[in-house]
């Protein structure tokens, strides 16, 4: 019997359901599918096992862990492009690309991974880019005579998925995926506390996928990581289905809807350290502003009051400690991060903490422990984020 025509979002979205069967490692995985690409005249059991074997030997090569992003979309070679054995025209490609950590790039049998994309009757191009990153790109001819899917593209909005089991959330993976939005999947715990270091800023939304055993207990401590970002809890009955229709429904309620980020107003005098601290938060999602002075602090937040102000206490003017109390007086729900690399910090710092100051952190700053008291102090805010969605009537 002939195996019918298979679209290549089909392809990776069967592909990812039969990986979700083993363990996925210290992996996250970021999938984009082209809502326009079309069918291949590849069979469709060829397609899913090529690309199940690639990603299979790709996280062989990578015991410590990568990030995969996978895409769909259409690809013009023309004449001046020159791989071997692949005639130029049009075809319909599906890209994995590795990105290690550190500056080792894994060392991949390429030999062994053209001979499983070509056991399946497409092509294979490999790109390098410095040590750790590398593209693999599989070619597959696309059926011409086939009509494209006419499926409804959303606006690019980046979307986390995560929760109990990978494989449980299959459907939920996939319903969005049929939408157009871009998928950030961590692999693992460990995955997800960094996610929002590296991806905040671009992260639209987090849906959290729960069964009905796990419904009753505390939420994953990394929601209150995410940086003022919406979040739809999505609980399943453990045979149950994903509750299709009401997920878009509160999905595409939410993202349409202005959902201002965690602001945060840095305060300090030294022209150097302030915009390394601003780019870490800005990167990590947050809306920050900044202050050389404390008086100009203090108009900052007369201004737009902010979430959380992160102070030094030896400033020009209105100094740390005034700055402190000034707040804590006009706007007692505030957050308060004081911070201190002076010979008499500890003093300051405790005195800060008496004054109202929520956390207190010495200088030299690290990245990690800056967000970690930011998220800490910012946590109370998490309830009304959620937004919970089940399958129940």
């Amino acid at each position: 019997m002939l195996e019918m025509a298979i679209t290549v979002n089909d392809a990776v979205c069967s592909a990812l359901e039969a990986l979700d069967k083993f363990a996925p490692g210290e992996f996250l995985i970021i999938t984009h599918l082209d809502p326009e690409a079309g069918e291949t005249t590849l069979p469709v059991g060829s397609v899913r096992r090529v690309l199940i074997e690639l990603i299979r030997e790709v996280k062989r090569r990578t015991p410590g862990g990568a990030l995969l992003e996978i895409a769909t979309g259409r690809t013009a070679l023309s004449a001046d492009e020159t791989w071997p054995g692949i005639r130029p025209g049009n075809y319909l490609s599906i890209s994995i690309t590795v990105r290690t950590a550190g500056d080792v790039s894994p060392r991949f049998d390429l030999l062994k991974m053209l001979g499983i994309a070509q056991s399946g009757g497409a092509h294979l191009t490999v790109t390098a880019q410095k040590n750790t990153l590398t593209t693999l790109r599989l070619l597959m001819p696309q059926d011409g005579s086939a009509p494209r899917l006419q499926r409804q593209c959303f606006s690019e909005k980046t979307i986390l998925l995560a929760g109990d089991g990978l494989e449980d959330r299959s459907p939920l993976r996939r319903l969005l995926l049929d939408q157009g939005y871009i998928l950030l999947e961590p692999g693992n715990q460990r995955c997800v506390d960094a996610v929002f270091t590296t991806f905040g800023r671009s992260i639209d939304l987090a849906v959290v996928h729960r069964t009905s055993e796990s419904a009753g207990g505390a939420l994953p401590d990394w929601l209150a990581s995410s940086p003022g970002i919406p979040i739809v809890v999505c609980t399943v009955q453990q045979q149950g289905s994903v509750p299709g229709q009401k997920v878009l429904h509160k999905i595409r309620r939410l993202l349409d809807r202005p959902h201002p980020r965690q602001s945060i107003l840095v305060v300090d005098e030294d022209h150097l350290l302030r915009p390394m601290i601003v780019a870490v938060l800005e990167a990590a999602g947050y809306e920050v502003r900044e202050a050389g002075d404390g008086n100009a602090a203090l108009r900052s937040a007369a201004k737009q009051k902010p979430d959380a102000v992160l102070t030094e206490m030896v400033l020009p003017g209105t100094n740390g400690l005034q700055l402190v109390q000034a707040l804590r007086k006009s706007g007692p729900d505030i957050k308060i991060i004081a911070m201190s690399g002076s010979s008499r910090a500890d003093t300051y710092l405790l005195v800060a903490r008496s004054l109202g100051a929520n956390a207190a952190l010495r200088k030299p700053l690290w990245g990690e422990d800056l967000l970690d008291n930011i998220r800490t102090v910012l946590k109370d805010s998490l309830p009304r984020r959620l937004h919970y969605v089940s399958d129940g009537a």
